[in-house]
């Protein structure tokens, strides 16, 4: 007797995707913690590795921009938006705050 394969709707698969981007999501914060907890600042350089850690934080900073716009903004919501602003996250940097070397 076959048995009949189950297909995901396109709700659950909505549901997957979703749930999988909010994971990545909170890694990254999570990795963006430990940073600040070894360096004392959320300002990653583009020499720190993992790279990907660097472009996350940029990528941060545009989608709030767009948020902040009323644009389509990549999953930035206000609620993440308030996890990085509690980790001390800058979310406009200017030349005297860019930590392009390492300070400490």
């Amino acid at each position: 007797k076959k048995t009949k394969k189950k297909y995901l709707t396109s709700e659950e698969c909505a549901e997957i995707v979703e749930r999988n981007k909010m994971e990545r999501w909170e890694k990254r914060c999570k990795e963006l913690s430990d940073f600040k907890l070894a360096h004392g600042h959320c300002n990653v350089p583009k020499s720190f590795i993992p790279r990907s850690l660097h472009s996350w934080v940029i990528k941060q900073r545009m989608d709030k921009k767009k948020m902040d716009s009323g644009m389509p903004c990549g999953g930035m919501n206000n609620k993440r938006a308030e996890i990085l602003t509690r980790m001390g996250f800058q979310w406009t940097i200017g030349q005297q705050h860019k930590h392009d070397a390492w300070d400490s």
